[in-house]
């Protein structure tokens, strides 16, 4: 997945460019001043390109199809881990997902509406500075951070190999627990130092409209505090304790998760009961009945093996 989507960028580069190049030779200008980054480059400086070109409207048919797939494709993933979560939240609502789905596809209806009126391009722009860029790389850090090096590799890797039936090599443990937090980090720290307050083209914002893009911003980052500090409340204020916040517990796998584990494990020791309260799993072997003992890291360990 990750060379297929590294060739799909190399591709589309050469295209895009080879296209945003031919427009700059024919109006004798440099390659900066036909296209910019943001919006303006699908939407306004591409398909003026492509005015230019031989068979122009069947070139800007495709091109404006691509973006309307590549959109509904980036929407899919996006609404689907909102719904989930809401699922997870409230379990109840699982028998109602037809109304769950038409009513937040209604709600993201209205909250796209401010993007297509008259001025939809500043709303957009200031969406996509501050809703998009910032609180992505801070939500991926801290996600990284998290649960590699909180909750553990040694947990996280033990998780997978109960619901796919494999244990992940080296190279993934180490781009997770080392190389991703790292990388993002740097590309966080770089994104800060060259911080300057967005613009459209040469058109300046006003004081009250990067408060509300800093307001989106916030929106989205302050989850995570916010939340570790009611969770660390709640589980201080119960029998469980403070270091139960970071350990893993026995109910996370359902009834759900267990059979569709045991049609993927098929060859594989299957995942019994579990013992008690802790967190060893008995499991057996189909060829011999032999039941064996699945052992759990519940102590935060970001060790990699």
């Amino acid at each position: 997945v990750s060379l297929a989507d590294f060739l799909t960028s190399i591709i589309a580069s050469m295209v895009i460019f080879s296209t945003l190049g031919h427009s700059a030779y024919n109006l004798g200008v440099p390659i900066e001043k036909v296209a910019k980054g943001g919006q303006g480059l699908a939407f306004v400086a591409y398909p003026e390109a492509l005015a230019n070109l031989p068979g122009s409207n069947f070139w800007c048919i495709i091109f404006f199809t691509m973006l309307f797939l590549l959109g509904l494709d980036s929407e899919f993933a996006l609404f689907e881990t909102a719904l989930v979560s809401i699922y997870d939240a409230f379990p109840k609502l699982r028998s109602r997902k037809l109304q769950v789905t038409c009513g937040f596809s209604f709600l993201c209806f209205l909250l796209g509406l401010p993007c297509v009126y008259s001025k939809g391009q500043f709303v957009l722009d200031l969406m996509d500075t501050y809703g998009a860029s910032i609180s992505v790389m801070v939500i991926a850090v801290f996600e990284m951070i998290a649960i590699m090096w909180f909750y553990g590799v040694r947990n996280f890797c033990e998780d997978m190999k109960v619901m796919l039936g494999f244990t992940p090599n080296i190279y993934f443990k180490v781009c997770w627990a080392v190389l991703c937090p790292l990388l993002l980090t740097c590309i966080f720290l770089a994104a800060c130092i060259s911080w300057t307050l967005p613009t459209y083209g040469d058109i300046r914002y006003p004081d009250w409209a990067h408060g509300i893009g800093l307001c989106l911003a916030v929106i989205s980052i302050i989850q995570i505090p916010l939340w570790f500090i009611i969770v660390c409340f709640s589980r201080m204020c119960s029998d469980e304790g403070l270091t139960s916040t970071w350990k893993t517990t026995n109910e996370w796998l359902s009834k759900t998760d267990l059979k569709v584990s045991n049609t993927v494990m098929k060859n594989q020791p299957k995942f019994g009961q579990v013992v008690g309260s802790s967190s060893v799993f008995v499991t057996y072997n189909e060829q011999n009945g032999a039941n064996n003992s699945h052992m759990r890291y519940d102590q935060p360990d970001a060790g990699i093996y």
